[in-house]
């Protein structure tokens, strides 16, 4: 059971009830950024698989085996890791 003790006075109130209000306003906008962020994260997705699809694509034409660890620099230079055998 609850007991009134008494009233705040108008300013405590005034500032308590903004500052639920602001923390309504936060919760709503880090809501907002988390669809925001997940529909960033689906676009980042799209971009890596189609960026591994024209790598692959490059990789197959210069005749470079699946699975061969690789790297493309910015300049379009394909470097491959050779074995310690294949390098002898």
């Amino acid at each position: 059971m609850l007991k009134d003790l008494g009233q705040i006075e108008d300013a405590e109130k005034n500032a308590l009830n903004a500052h639920r209000e602001r923390a309504k306003e936060i919760v709503l906008h880090i809501g907002q950024l988390e669809v925001q962020k997940a529909r960033l994260l689906g676009q980042l997705g799209e971009v890596e698989t189609r960026s591994q699809e024209i790598a692959q694509q490059a990789l197959s034409r210069l005749g470079v085996a699946s699975g061969t660890p690789f790297n493309i620099t910015a300049d379009g230079k394909v470097q491959i890791v050779e074995s310690e055998q294949g390098a002898q």
